[in-house]
């Protein structure tokens, strides 16, 4: 879409003319959905232009799905232009090092497949999510399809200063939406309740009688200083060796930090395990299966879960986290509320779950099993 937006600029003025012109029609409402537009030979009256160059811009409209054809009646404004309906979901990482995107952003991409799947069987006016990540030629083509119209909106999954300077954030007019955990200046912003859901574990492992606490976190998290507090507020103990970091990237090395915890003589061994980001859970697992460690009668464990989306375990784990389900609907329900010029909070703090919720009686670990990766 970029180099083909390019070469429209450059080498054909009077088609990008004609493309920006119909497209601030259809996005102004000028033309509605589902109208007809004039006649090819109004049009070339209208931007002094030859019919080649005329078909040629309606040929992109079409593609872009501004428009479509019906034979001998002309060309209609589509009940589902991408300026009102496509919704641009932007991940700012590339895949860790064996591959793999992470768990949050498959979650994302699973639940927002079942959103496309949901409107496509409604008719009428579809929303859609495309996605979006600056691998390869990704930010090129965001750029393109923000600069020409085509999107209702943007979610940034992770903190948007990736995109600094680019139209992607500087384009005025395209509600923007982003979640990360302290407010991002001028897009409205959803984040998690984390201390609840340390407050959920640490809670769940003090009803159930532990009192050593171990951690498994992000080797770029910064709060150890808030765990051990947080323990010791309890009545229970940790230490900093008992607080392990593991790199996003590399999240096999979780196996070798459980096994490291459990294989320490009964005496200094944690009885209690919280591993924080749900991308460590199943090495994690692995780690405590090879240290011989018995779940949950030597080590009680919970992990994070983005429900409802769980990452498989290979020993009993306790599930606290957020529903990725709920942050899409609120996400969206915050692009149309910007649409239609309602205000929107500028902050908002989505509630921490667990797994004996009703609503996840039937986790859907196949979902997330059978996902691909993110195009």
């Amino acid at each position: 879409m970029a180099g083909l937006s390019q070469g429209v600029v450059q080498s054909h003025p009077k088609q990008h003319e004609i493309l920006s012109g119909i497209r601030r029609r259809i996005t102004s409402g000028e033309y509605s959905p589902g109208s007809q537009l004039p006649p090819m030979t109004e049009l070339t009256r209208q931007f002094s232009a030859c019919t080649m160059t005329v078909q040629r811009a309606m040929d992109r409209l079409r593609a872009d799905g501004f428009i479509f054809s019906r034979r001998r009646e002309g060309n209609y404004v589509s009940a589902a232009p991408p300026s009102l309906c496509r919704i641009g979901l932007v991940f700012n990482l590339p895949p860790s090092a064996d591959g793999q995107w992470s768990q949050y952003y498959r979650a994302w991409q699973a639940e927002a497949g079942r959103f496309n799947a949901r409107e496509s069987s409604l008719g009428g006016s579809k929303r859609s999510f495309s996605f979006h990540s600056p691998a390869g030629s990704g930010k090129d083509e965001l750029e393109a399809a923000v600069e020409s119209g085509c999107m209702a909106g943007l979610i940034f999954t992770m903190h948007p200063s990736h995109w600094s300077n680019s139209p992607i954030l500087t384009k005025p007019g395209i509600p923007r939406v982003t979640i990360v955990s302290l407010p991002v200046d001028r897009i409205p912003t959803i984040t998690f309740d984390s201390r609840a859901l340390l407050a959920k574990g640490l809670d769940w492992f003090a009803a159930n009688g532990r009192r050593r606490v171990a951690f498994i976190i992000g080797s770029s998290a910064s709060h150890a200083d808030e765990l051990i507090a947080a323990v010791a507020a309890r009545g229970m103990i940790t230490h900093r060796h008992w607080v392990q970091g593991v790199d996003v990237g590399h999240p096999h090395w979780a196996a070798t930090c459980a096994e490291t915890l459990a294989r320490l003589k009964a005496a200094e061994r944690p009885d209690a395990l919280l591993v924080e980001d749900d991308n460590f859970l199943p090495p994690a697992s692995r780690g405590l299966l090879a240290a011989g460690i018995r779940v949950p009668q030597d080590i009680l464990l919970a992990a994070h879960c983005n429900f409802p989306y769980p990452t498989p375990s290979l020993v009993p784990v306790k599930r606290f986290g957020n529903d990725v389900s709920d942050l899409l609907e609120l996400s969206v329900s915050m692009i149309f509320r910007q649409h239609s010029g309602q205000a929107v909070p500028e902050f908002t703090v989505m509630p921490a779950h667990s797994d004996d919720d009703d609503r996840y009686a039937n986790l859907r670990t196949s979902d997330l099993q059978d996902a691909s990766p993110i195009s």
